[in-house]
């Protein structure tokens, strides 16, 4: 099979997954079928944009793409499964977990993110190292304990307790983990039906297994494209590592202008670059201007920010900036750690009091939720149950008598003390934030996201925002593995620097463990 092979880079805004798309839509231009064609990334938002453009230019539906998906994804389909999850296992086996573990499956956490406290979450972490890195048991081991503050009871008859008895589970309710489905579609030499061309995007944070994976396929696809920038390697934990995308063998395209970058960010960011090992990339920047300035944390006026990110290391940070705001009633949205109040069931629950006290309709399903929080003398006997059965439709204030909202509710919620009818599940202080946010700035903060996001570096990537504010604090557990080796760490803030579209603002640290960032030059 004559093969054609490519590698393209792309720096930061240089519009990689643009490139990608046009590739797809030159395959289709040439009688490629949708089917022909595998689109893979690392994140379904970026495979489903390629998929949507697609669709709009072509037309068609969704399934007529079928391996346009992230890998786990393809391999699913091509095992033939319908259940991937572990469900239960801890709590069977006694085990605890600091993550939400309500939604049944967690396995596609990124365990770096996590806040690894029990014995569980290091179990875990453990095993996805492990095979991620196609090491032996041994090894893995001896590598994970020399990088990880592990505690006293993660040694080895544990770890092999543990995966004795979580294997003994899958294999007894016949499930699957993530890591499972790329074993099994590599030892099984499973192909996606009829490829013809193979795009495989962000291969820069593909752990060794998911290579492993990508030359299965490649020797199988009649063109193939490997698409990545080894400067925004974010997973290096899992075996991804820049220079198995620098050794790649293949015809390089490299794109030359980022429309995203000001002049001083690529500045700055090759600061970052110029003290690691690695080369910093010939590129144009947009050539636009913008500002990078370093204040405190408290002279900004978070309450006035525009299109913003404010990017912080650890979801451990996260809570405790979070935990500020909600006392200083600021709005935001929180990817990662604490959610906002703002999108919470409890937000929920407020904002259809507010509709409800402005003369406004509010839907079934937002009494449904409503009615978690409140109690007699505001509501009857049977009526959430019975409002849970009924139809969709809306209801205005006036209405809900007729369904088993009493007087004293309706009178209560057109008085200054509606909030009070929350009287069950919510703390005083998320009732005081909810009211503070609705004074300051109206009902329509319920209906829009705020201007500001908080998430982590690694929940920032790919993406982008008019402002940037990053704070270079670490905890402990990432300041220690900064000091063995500091070539990763660098890499995460080069991406969270490059997400700014117009300014960049560099917080001063508040502890002692932070990233040393370069100078800001006047």
């Amino acid at each position: 099979m004559n093969k054609e092979v490519y590698k393209i880079l792309g720096a930061p805004g240089t519009g990689k997954t643009t490139r990608l798309i046009g590739i797809v839509e030159e395959q289709m231009v040439q009688g490629v079928q949708p089917y022909e064609i595998v689109f893979s990334s690392f994140t379904r938002a970026a495979v489903h944009e390629a998929r949507n453009r697609t669709l709009d230019k072509f037309g068609g539906s969704a399934s007529d793409y079928p391996y346009f998906n992230t890998e786990h994804s393809i391999c699913y389909r091509l095992l033939g499964l319908s259940k991937d999850q572990l469900k239960e296992f801890g709590g069977i086996y006694g085990y605890a977990y600091s993550w939400d573990s309500s939604g049944g499956n967690r396995f596609d956490i990124r365990y770096q993110e996590a806040m690894l406290q029990t014995l569980g979450d290091y179990c875990e972490f453990f095993i996805q190292f492990w095979r991620d890195n196609m090491l032996s048991f041994d090894s893995a081991y001896l590598r994970f304990i020399k990088n990880n503050d592990v505690p006293s009871s993660f040694n080895i008859p544990k770890i092999k307790e543990y995966i004795d008895r979580r294997n003994q589970y899958k294999q007894e309710n016949k499930l699957w983990d993530f890591s499972d489905m790329i074993v099994g579609v590599i030892e099984r030499r499973l192909i996606p039906e009829g490829m013809k061309v193979l795009i495989l995007d962000e291969m820069q944070d593909s752990s060794r297994l998911l290579w492993e994976l990508a030359r299965m396929w490649a020797d199988n696809a009649e063109k193939v494209y490997f698409a990545g920038d080894p400067l925004q390697t974010l997973y290096f934990w899992s075996g991804a590592s820049p220079e198995l995308f620098y050794e790649l063998k293949a015809e390089e395209e490299v794109l030359k202008v980022s429309y995203r970058l000001t002049n001083e960010v690529k500045d700055y960011a090759k600061g970052i670059i110029d003290k690691t090992h690695y080369p910093f990339p010939s590129f144009e920047s947009s050539g636009r201007s913008g500002n990078i300035i370093k204040t405190s944390f408290n002279s900004i006026d978070w309450r006035n920010v525009d299109e913003s990110f404010l990017l912080i290391r650890t979801r451990y940070l996260i809570s405790k900036v979070t935990d500020r705001f909600i006392s200083l009633g600021i709005p935001f949205i929180s990817e990662r750690g604490k959610e906002s109040p703002l999108v919470t069931r409890e937000g929920k629950a407020f904002n259809t009091l507010l509709k409800l006290r402005g003369g406004g309709q509010v839907a079934t399903s937002e009494l449904a939720i409503l009615n978690h929080y409140i109690k007699k003398p505001f509501i009857e006997h049977g009526t959430k149950a019975a409002v849970e059965r009924l139809s969709q439709r809306q209801y205005s204030k006036s209405q809900l008598t007729s369904i088993g909202y009493t007087d004293e509710f309706i009178k209560m919620v057109s008085t200054d003390n509606f909030v009070d009818i929350l009287s069950m599940g919510i703390d005083d202080s998320t009732k005081s934030y909810l009211l503070r946010v609705s004074r300051k700035y109206g009902n329509e903060v319920f209906e829009k996201n705020p201007k500001l996001t908080i998430t982590t570096m690694h929940g920032s990537k790919g993406r982008e925002k008019k402002d940037v504010y990053l704070m270079p604090d670490m905890t402990t557990r990432v300041w220690d593995g900064y000091m063995k080796e500091r070539d990763p760490e660098s890499l995460v803030y080069y991406v969270a620097c490059t997400r700014s579209i117009n300014n960049l603002t560099i917080l001063i640290p508040q502890t002692e463990y932070f990233f040393l960032l370069p100078e800001i030059k006047k």
